[in-house]
């Protein structure tokens, strides 16, 4: 290296220590110091040496001061490079004034400021875990919506044209005379989707045909999973036997349509929306 460059590299050497250290005795400078320190020094680089790299960088990072992260400590080693290695430019007392202000204003923010972390996982509030036929699944979203968007996104890769026999967690239930297409079995989901929330102002469970339900929310939230995802679950089957917050009921002489269904479920909640964590919407 040329004995002007280690003559240099060793005065920004010691002026960038020299600025941490006192900066470390002094009350840390706001942001808006550093933005106007490196304002000065891409000024004075610019008076200097317009079309030089450390014009450029400085510029840059004169750009860039008002982010923090990695892009701003980029910005700041390249600046703090080119005032040693660019061979355009003279350093000058007040360039290297300039510079003085720039690591000194820097050096605080540089220790307070974290660098980005990636978001945590989103985990999902509502879950499901079963079987169709010898399929497993597994399912998870953050609403009731967007479990059921899941699902049928789910059931759109496999084949579900036989689909007769369902596992819900352990527990097993089969569709006698007919077989579930894609929306039945999303419905499925839904109606016995788990949630670690534990606080509901409304709750209603039960089976139809032996197919259980549980559905908890605010009223307004239950009535419309109730109403969206039961007449898709009955379309294929023949409903006369129901249990309702463990109530049986049976048709003896004729079935239920999943509209009938809806109405006897609903008829059962409590009256009044009830506005609590659940009152979002959720399974519209």
């Amino acid at each position: 290296m040329p004995r002007r460059s280690w003559i240099s590299f060793a005065v920004v050497l010691l002026l960038t220590l020299s600025a941490a250290a006192a900066s470390a005795q002094r009350r840390p400078m706001p942001l808006a110091d550093f933005r106007d320190a490196t304002q000065r020094l891409a000024q004075q680089a610019a008076l200097e040496a317009p079309r030089s790299q450390l014009a450029r960088a400085a510029r840059q990072l004169a750009s860039v001061s008002s982010v923090r992260g990695p892009e701003l400590e980029r910005a700041y080693l390249y600046a703090r490079r080119m005032l040693v290695s660019d061979r355009q430019i003279q350093p000058s007392d007040a360039l290297l004034d300039a510079w003085d202000d720039v690591a000194a204003s820097y050096a605080p923010i540089r220790h307070r400021a974290p660098m980005p972390t990636p978001p945590p996982p989103v985990h999902g509030s509502y879950s499901f875990e079963g079987r169709f036929e010898q399929t497993p699944v597994r399912l998870s979203g953050r609403t009731l919506e967007e479990l059921e968007q899941q699902c049928l996104r789910f059931t759109g890769a496999i084949d579900t044209r036989n689909v007769d026999d369902v596992t819900i967690g352990t527990r097993s239930v089969r569709n006698g005379p007919s077989y579930w297409d894609a929306q039945a079995l999303c419905s499925i989901v839904v109606l016995n989707a788990s949630t670690a929330r534990s606080y509901a102002p409304v709750h209603t469970n039960g089976s139809i045909e032996g197919i259980p339900f549980a559905v908890s929310g605010t009223r307004d939230v239950v009535e419309q999973v109730i109403a969206r995802h039961v007449p898709r679950l009955a379309r294929s089957m023949r409903i006369d036997d129901v249990e309702i917050l463990g109530q049986h009921y049976r048709n003896g002489p004729s079935y239920w349509s999943g509209e009938q269904v809806v109405s006897m479920i609903v008829a059962q909640l409590p009256p009044g929306g009830i506005v609590g964590p659940y009152s979002a919407r959720q399974g519209a």
